[in-house]
């Protein structure tokens, strides 16, 4: 495998990771970012049925703290990512999370997306405050090597959190405010375009005259250890809920 651009120092820590930091997770190669965003498409494509993710409610609750911008209900779930594929995958581990949409301009690990019973359309207030709970912050940031886990054949890797509800904006009557009364379901979206973790800026940035040169050149000379981690987006089931 050829390995060109690399910097000693880089192939050191390219040895590491291959054997320790990334629990045994081979790195198939180092590519730019750009390159990797751009094999996006082709490699989901490649991943197509292979990877199931399940939700179980455990528990809804009303928190104890009191916050205008959010619904008071709390519910805890708990997310099974289940390996179906007959070969082993690279896992991304959930490090983010958003309800309903996210911004079109960033990407959430997991997406929590609310419907009502009736199919009355409703989305998320733009006041509403996203409070978690336990598990999982909001607010992306760059992966790491232990953000990846490998998952063989019919492996399953679980994770728990809560989360607090949001306030809501009913589009037929202008209602905002808590989820009324009445029966609802909940499902997530997992998505993941990351191939692997960013290595260490070994180039000092040149002094840039435009936004889109420096731009140009984060894409081409920012590295990225690729661990052929699954990339795509997949739904869990519905899970129904009441609030009373």
């Amino acid at each position: 495998m050829k390995t060109k651009k690399v910097y000693p120092i880089l192939l050191l820590l390219l040895l590491s990771c291959t054997t320790t930091l990334t629990n045994d997770i081979p790195v198939v190669q180092i590519i730019s970012k750009g390159a990797s965003i751009e094999s996006f498409l082709e490699r989901s494509r490649s991943f197509n049925n292979s990877l199931s993710v399940i939700i179980d409610l455990n528990d809804l609750r009303v928190s104890k703290s009191k916050d205008d911008l959010s619904d008071p209900h709390v519910v805890a779930l708990e997310v099974t990512f289940l390996n179906i594929s007959s070969d082993t995958l690279v896992l991304k581990k959930p490090i983010s999370i958003a309800i309903t949409d996210p911004p079109a301009s960033i990407i959430y690990d997991l997406t929590i997306i609310i419907e009502n019973e009736s199919n009355i359309p409703m989305s998320i207030a733009p006041m509403s405050n996203f409070v978690s709970e336990k598990g999982l912050p909001e607010v992306p940031r760059e992966a790491s090597f232990s953000d990846f886990t490998r998952l063989s054949r019919n492996e399953e890797y679980t994770l728990n959190f809560e989360t607090r509800l949001p306030i809501v904006l009913f589009g037929t009557n202008g209602f905002v405010g808590n989820l009324p009364k009445g029966h609802y379901f909940i499902y997530l979206q997992y998505s993941n375009i990351k191939v692997g973790y960013e290595l260490p800026q070994e180039i000092t940035p040149p002094f840039f005259s435009d936004v889109q040169s420096e731009e140009e050149w984060y894409w081409e000379n920012t590295k990225v250890a690729d661990l052929n981690a699954w990339v795509g987006i997949v739904q869990s089931n519905k899970v129904e809920f009441f609030i009373p």
